[in-house]
């Protein structure tokens, strides 16, 4: 399984937003909210964003360019960020 660290640290992305929910919540002790990360040659950008849901757990998105291509997604949410990654980055060579 892939880490949040080992996302941060892919070669030719750069992390643009990095946010964790507020340590005082009393259903979160600091947990990661949102990683927006960017391509340095071809701009895209690639993001796993969470929620709060009504039984106070984070449910977890996959965007890319601001549009949600999944959602709902459970402890695979690294791994399927580094795939969409390199999917987006094979695309923008061949534009």
């Amino acid at each position: 399984m892939v880490s949040l660290d080992e996302i941060k640290e892919k070669r030719n992305w750069e992390v643009l937003e990095e946010d964790y929910y507020s340590p005082v919540s009393p259903w979160s002790s600091g947990r990661f909210k949102s990683v927006v990360m960017e391509h340095e040659e071809y701009g895209t950008e690639v993001a796993i964003r969470s929620d709060i849901d009504v039984k106070g757990s984070p449910e977890y998105y996959l965007e890319v360019d601001g549009e949600t291509l999944e959602s709902d997604l459970g402890l695979e949410k690294y791994d399927l960020m580094e795939l969409e990654m390199q999917k987006q980055e094979k695309r923008g060579r061949y534009k």
